[in-house]
């Protein structure tokens, strides 16, 4: 009987102890970016030419990582005019690819006739300046009986 009031008041004043629960590091903010300039491509497509519109950039946060992010934006898209619309960015270091991420927006352009304020990007990565963004589109534009294309696009200048 002893030995279960013990473990009783052992629960018990367990039960009344603060648990100490640490709150996630706040995000680092961004400090620098660099950036390429708009670059655009009409794209023969069925109807009228989808262009395409998008900017490089890299950034830098205050903890001193990298990341490559894509603004993206079209004009007369719509009616399901590509099989497959990816943009890949990378993260450079020397031209050496250091980090890629795909961002598939097929769905949004075959859905929609304009959009703008579309994002690509990749995550954070410990790294020393100087580094650059880097990408390419590879489209597949619907009915068109050829199989892809590839838009190399210009670099972000180095941070």
């Amino acid at each position: 009987m002893k030995s279960r009031l013990l473990s009783a008041a052992a629960v018990s004043a367990l039960a009344v102890v603060p648990l100490m629960v640490s709150a996630p590091p706040a995000a680092a903010t961004v400090t620098a970016v660099s950036c390429s300039v708009w670059q655009d491509k009409a794209v023969p497509t069925s109807g009228t030419n989808t262009r395409l519109d998008v900017k490089l950039c890299v950034e830098r946060n205050s903890a001193g990582n990298y990341r490559a992010k894509a603004d993206f934006g079209w004009d007369y898209g719509g009616s399901n005019k590509f099989n497959n619309l990816d943009l890949i960015i990378r993260l450079e270091k020397f031209d050496g690819i250091v980090q890629e991420h795909i961002c598939d927006f097929t769905a949004e352009v075959n859905k929609d006739p304009f959009g703008y304020g579309f994002t690509c990007i990749s995550s954070w990565k410990a790294l020393s300046s100087p580094v650059t963004t880097d990408g390419t589109f590879f489209y597949d534009i619907a009915n068109d009986g050829v199989s892809g294309f590839e838009w190399n696009l210009g670099g972000s200048p180095s941070l």
